[in-house]
């Protein structure tokens, strides 16, 4: 049997912006501010799955949508 591969633990920077339809540059502006859950290692943003899902999920309990400037 082959094993199959294991999802991705990360994203990349251009993946969130294609998920949030933001542009990259927002992207990375929100990712900077700390509003989009990211960690930085070796000079590159990573964005980890599991963290970026629950961010997500909350932000329906922003019914404003104050917690992410598009």
């Amino acid at each position: 049997m082959t094993p199959q591969p294991r999802p991705a633990a990360t994203y990349t920077v251009k993946e969130v912006a294609k998920l949030l339809r933001l542009s990259l540059g927002g992207t990375y502006q929100a990712i900077r501010a700390g509003e989009i859950p990211a960690k930085r290692i070796r000079g590159r943003w990573i964005v980890p799955v599991t963290r970026f899902h629950a961010w997500l999920d909350a932000q329906d309990d922003d019914p404003a949508g104050t917690q992410l400037a598009a």
